[in-house]
């Protein structure tokens, strides 16, 4: 059971803190566990928490009472939206304190039917008590939280520290959460130069079966994506030739193209430094480190990929 909505409209303790005669928080689409109010004191989180419950006027966790609950001259409403696993309650309070006669008219639908028809507070404390079993323990713990505000000038400075530590670590939550949003674009791109590396490959290939039948021009293919090479080295590789335009003459200059991920072309220049650069024999240790690398890589470049589809399925 969890509270998803909640609006308020001309409650005097709001109005103090807030300066507001309405507010409205909707918290139906929120999946975190955890909700923070945070504010300097007399901001009115006290008052709002206050209202965080199916009841009129009761369980006022502030210390100062329930007097004056609706500005002077004005009448209030409340509206809490209560969810219970498949089941949605409404609550409307309608509080007519505009006259000198003031009362209060309460109502409650359960999944669109209402529940309290005449909008009787008595009523409507038993419908709760009854579909939501409330009363009791809400009444109980509500006295519990009274009291705990008593006696909370006696700890001030602790409240003082936690409300800090409360505030650094919402900017901290908040630092976390731009740094995350950043890494999570970074990461697009790398996924998508990543998508055009593999399609690159795939047109290589598409390319390299249309010249090979009607022109002839590719000359070789070695694709160590399909099967890598023993010292784990994976890319797509293809020897073409390629029509060079002189003042006079035409000449056919073979090139050789490779394709191969951001990842495993790191590999390569290590790799290659130490075979052909390096005068002396690589001790067959560094040979085992460098496969076992290699297959790291590979293994990372498809997880790369999953999660490169995962990203656009979001995006659809």
């Amino acid at each position: 059971m969890k509270i998803t909505y909640l609006k308020l409209k001309n409650f005097v303790n709001i109005k103090v803190g807030m300066n507001k005669t309405e507010i409205e928080i909707d918290l139906s689409k929120s999946k975190n566990k955890l909700t923070l109010l945070c504010g300097p004191n007399g901001s009115g989180k006290t008052s709002l928490l206050s209202e965080l419950h199916p009841f009129a006027n009761s369980g006022n966790m502030d210390v100062r009472g329930e007097a004056n609950l609706i500005i002077e001259g004005k009448d209030g409403y409340k509206e809490v939206h209560i969810q219970d696993k498949e089941d949605e309650y409404i609550i409307k309070h309608h509080y007519m304190f505009a006259k000198k006669t003031k009362s209060v008219k309460s109502f409650i639908s359960k999944n669109g039917t209402e529940l309290n028809p005449n909008g009787n507070v008595r009523s409507f404390k038993e419908v709760v008590n009854d579909y939501l079993a409330l009363k009791k323990n809400y009444e109980v713990n509500s006295k519990k939280v009274e009291s705990l505000v008593s006696n909370m000038p006696k700890g001030a400075d602790e409240l003082k520290k936690a409300y800090a530590q409360i505030n650094t670590l919402s900017s901290e939550l908040f630092m976390i959460e731009r740094n995350l949003n950043i890494l999570i674009g970074k990461a697009k791109e790398l996924l998508k130069e990543f998508e055009t590396t593999k399609n690159n490959v795939i047109k290589a290939r598409s390319k390299h079966k249309a010249s090979k039948e009607n022109y002839e021009k590719l000359i070789a293919e070695n694709d160590y994506i399909e099967c890598p090479k023993t010292s784990g080295y994976r890319s797509y590789h293809i020897v073409v030739e390629v029509p060079v335009y002189l003042s006079k003459t035409e000449h056919n200059v073979k090139v050789e193209i490779q394709l191969r991920t951001i990842a495993m072309d790191f590999w390569a220049s290590l790799e290659h430094q130490l075979h052909y650069k390096n005068p002396e024999e690589v001790p067959e240790s560094i040979r085992r480190e460098l496969f076992r690398v290699a297959e790291t890589i590979a293994m990372t470049d498809r997880e790369m990929e999953e999660i490169a589809f995962e990203l656009q399925a979001l995006d659809n």
